[in-house]
């Protein structure tokens, strides 16, 4: 069990949030919530492999404290 948390430290670790620095904020100001929305698209899409292999990890784990 201590592996699999050590392996989601390890990926959760790589997992950064950049925030666009050429945006201005006349432009969140247009539509907060649309300019929320893609940021965190992108965030997501940009991370979906890490979310992918750290679900994985998650389910593994658990099927084996079922056991």
């Amino acid at each position: 069990m201590v592996e699999y948390v050590k392996d989601l430290q390890q990926i959760n670790s790589q997992v950064n949030v950049d925030i666009p620095d050429n945006v201005s904020i006349d432009e969140v100001m247009e539509d907060p919530e649309q300019f929320a929305l893609d940021f965190v698209e992108a965030t997501f899409i940009k991370h979906l492999p890490k979310y992918r292999k750290a679900s994985k990890l998650g389910t593994k784990l658990a099927k084996r404290n079922m056991r």
